[in-house]
């Protein structure tokens, strides 16, 4: 089950940093067109930051304190209101603060237990168990 679960946290973490070249696009056409592909650019690049930063600097004393849930609940919470945040932008600004920082934010807290958790379930094949939740 833990597997299971590191999988979708993980699917949700690294699959919206993964497809940012397709927002890119249609914000470059669509919602963005006064920017410049650099500047748009930025939004993804704040987002996989925060990702790592948040998933592993800032996550890892609070998951070491025991508060694995906590952070998988926020993280959710952030990820999803991040989206539907983003889905009422219409300035530049909005989509750096919904999908940079909220939805980073929100990633960054649930990648670090998806793959702490796996290691504390199964012992003696921690690394295919981990191999399957990371595969994407």
């Amino acid at each position: 089950m833990q597997v299971l679960g590191g999988f979708f946290c993980m699917f949700n973490c690294w699959g919206i940093g993964n497809t940012f070249d397709s927002f890119q696009t249609y914000y470059q056409i669509a919602l963005l067109a006064d920017e410049t592909p650099s500047r748009i650019s930025w939004i993804g690049s704040i987002q996989a930051f925060l990702l790592l930063f948040v998933g592993g600097v800032i996550t890892g004393p609070i998951y070491d304190a025991g508060y694995l849930r906590s952070m998988v609940l926020v993280g959710s919470i952030l990820a999803v209101f991040g989206m539907m945040m983003t889905s009422i932008c219409k300035a530049y600004w909005q989509f750096v603060l919904a999908l940079g920082i909220v939805v980073g934010t929100g990633a960054g807290c649930m990648l670090l237990p998806a793959v702490a958790v796996i290691p504390q379930y199964s012992t003696k094949h921690i690394a295919f168990a981990t191999g399957i939740a990371a595969d994407k």
